[in-house]
């Protein structure tokens, strides 16, 4: 009996705000676990999509930003990229679909996609500064 007054509640949660009624105090927290819930399948939908890399690389130094760089880009531009490729683009001989980038970037990644974007945009102003570690370049330049 409880399953299905919780499920009533909830169908009356979605059906309130689908008709733009306002948020009543006693819906917070049917609110609040439909978007846990929805962010845990989010996120487990992405990991089964992109599987994480078999021998990921930790060989890459940490960009200081303080340092006296004359080119440099910032995560902002770095995402801007990363939106920029058309749909559907090809990835290169590594597998790494422009796709999987935006979506790994996204904002509903949360902090797993800001850490993702601030590796990558480190990443970037390394090669503008020439600071690439020889073990990188085959990886990057190697097609």
């Amino acid at each position: 009996m409880k399953q299905i007054e919780s499920r009533s509640r909830v169908e009356q949660v979605i059906s309130d705000r689908m008709s733009g009624k306002p948020l009543r105090p006693d819906q917070v927290p049917i609110i609040s676990m439909m978007q846990n819930i929805a962010m845990y399948l989010f996120t487990i939908i992405l990991i089964e999509k992109h599987p994480s890399h078999p021998k990921p690389l930790e060989i890459i130094p940490t960009y200081d930003p303080e340092s006296n760089i004359s080119l440099s880009v910032t995560p902002e531009e770095v995402q801007k990229s990363i939106k920029s490729f058309p749909s559907g683009s090809v990835g290169g001989f590594d597998a790494l679909w422009p796709q999987i980038l935006k979506d790994l970037t996204h904002t509903h990644c949360g902090n797993f996609g800001s850490i993702l974007l601030k590796s990558t945009t480190d990443l970037c102003n390394l090669m503008l500064k020439g600071l690439l570690p020889d073990e990188i370049g085959p990886l990057l330049y190697g097609a």
